[in-house]
């Protein structure tokens, strides 16, 4: 279930458009009273962070799976995958770890610790 709370404007989520499309939108204000006023929160999503994220917002991964750094972020953040010791199957979704107490699982989690401890708005970079 989406928090609205969580979001600021300028955050990426996911909108559902029809039954089985999704697109991805940068919150504004209409957006936001639409998330806080929803019947329907199924219409809304988070969007998991992904390696291909981390390299649009500018992230430098440095080896699979670990440790990561942005130029304007001084701090690294850790990439973590966990995974099954007998079959070597991943058992849940990879995330980012920013210290033992914090875990980012969505892309507008990291915005908003990126933005809270730099003042910087991530930026997609276009190839």
């Amino acid at each position: 279930m989406i928090i609205a709370k969580e979001f600021r404007i300028g955050n990426l989520i996911e909108v559902r458009i029809d039954y089985s499309t999704w697109i991805q939108q940068v919150i504004d204000i209409h957006l936001l009273s639409d998330i806080i006023e929803s019947r329907e929160p199924e219409t809304f999503r988070y969007i998991q962070i992904t390696e291909q994220w981390l390299e649009e917002f500018g992230f430098e991964v440095t080896e699979p799976f670990g440790s990561i750094k942005h130029p304007e972020f001084r701090k690294s953040l850790r990439w973590i995958k966990r995974r099954n010791l007998m079959s070597d199957e991943i058992i849940e979704k990879p995330y980012l770890r920013f210290d033992p107490d914090v875990d980012i699982h969505f892309v507008h989690q990291l915005q908003n610790l990126i933005f809270a401890l730099t003042g910087l708005e991530l930026e997609r970079e276009t190839k």
